[in-house]
């Protein structure tokens, strides 16, 4: 059935849609959509709204599902390196700027690309928190300036702030009756064509689902989510700037990465629903701001840095093995800035 669509929408690419044509096609292109179920299946739907695009030219909603799949491929290729995610990206980025193009004061095009700086975040959260942050807030202003009810913006708005919460460490039940109030009113929006976008309700039920309260049934890991790893560091030298931290465990995967403030030339970070195990920890100070480590011409690094049990190697990081340690209560690392 897919091959049959994409060879018969290559026959009327060349030719332009007539209306009937259009409705026909994209309503073929969408229930193909529907069954996406893997990597492959989002590529195939991206074709095939791409050639509606180019037969359609002045039609901004192809394009939309084209950049949507190369955003869900983002998320969803567990193979996939950042180089290929970002390759993905970068065909969706250039969908998104046709649309804008095509319908600039369309709000549905803004809560997409701010769905698409989310994913550019995501691909490498530690080094693209701040500036792809900014950016996703300031997309998703952008729609709800252009329709200040829409749904999407609004979910993109709520998880930016619970996922903002959390990454801090932060209380996310200020948030809950904000996202009870937009499920409650979710299906009141009113959908201007059977083509528009329908994507977010279960994107709030997820954040409610944060909310639920435990049942009397709670596991062991329930216990561990009571535990809480805090990391002070000291010795900062400068008032300014974040706490990059990443937390590792034994075979020196990535488990998590998080940010601090620094203040008063110290920092603290709290870590909750970490289970117990055996992990590492690694930081840098981020003194302005441009989610890197900073270095000299010689590759010494300029901004401070420390490792898990004040670990040192001798002119490079120490082993991994020496930053090794074990969690398995609520616990107090003390951590300093070299």
């Amino acid at each position: 059935m897919k091959t049959i669509i994409t060879l018969s929408l290559l026959i009327l690419t060349s030719l332009g849609f007539t209306q009937g044509q259009y409705q026909q096609k994209m309503g073929e292109a969408m229930q193909n959509y529907a069954q996406v179920a893997s990597v492959q299946d989002y590529a195939t739907a991206a074709s095939n709204f791409e050639l509606i695009a180019n037969a359609a030219s002045t039609e901004w909603l192809p394009l939309y599902y084209h950049a949507q799949c190369y955003i869900m491929m983002s998320f969803s290729d567990r193979e996939a390196s950042a180089a290929d995610k970002d390759a993905y990206l970068e065909v969706a980025e250039s969908s998104i700027d046709k649309m804008i193009t095509i319908a600039p004061n369309e709000s549905e095009v803004y809560a997409l690309k701010a769905l698409y700086y989310t994913a550019k975040l995501v691909v490498d959260p530690m080094t693209r928190g701040q500036k792809y942050g900014i950016l996703t807030n300031t997309a998703i202003q952008e729609s709800l300036a252009r329709d200040a009810q829409n749904p999407r913006a609004k979910q993109l708005a709520l998880s930016n702030k619970v996922g903002t919460a959390e990454f801090f460490g932060k209380d996310i039940s200020e948030f809950k009756a904000e996202a009870e109030q937009l499920l409650a009113d979710w299906d009141n929006y009113e959908i201007r064509g059977p083509f528009h976008p329908t994507w977010g309700k279960d994107q709030v039920e997820g954040v409610l689902a944060k909310f639920a309260e435990p049942t009397e049934n709670t596991t062991s890991s329930n216990a561990s989510a009571q535990q809480t790893l805090t990391i002070e560091i000291k010795k900062l030298k400068s008032e300014t700037g974040n706490i990059m931290l990443e937390v590792l465990d034994e075979n020196e995967e990535m488990v998590l990465q998080t940010m601090g403030e620094a203040k008063n030339g110290f920092s603290t970070i709290v870590i909750k629903d970490l289970e117990p195990g055996t992990y590492a920890i690694r930081f840098y100070h981020d003194v302005n701001g441009n989610n890197k480590m900073d270095q000299d011409k010689y590759g010494r690094p300029t901004e401070a840095y420390g490792f898990s049990n004040n670990a040192r190697g001798f002119m490079s990081a120490p082993k991994f093995k020496k930053m090794l340690f074990v969690y398995s209560e609520s616990t107090t690392i003390n951590m300093k800035a070299k």
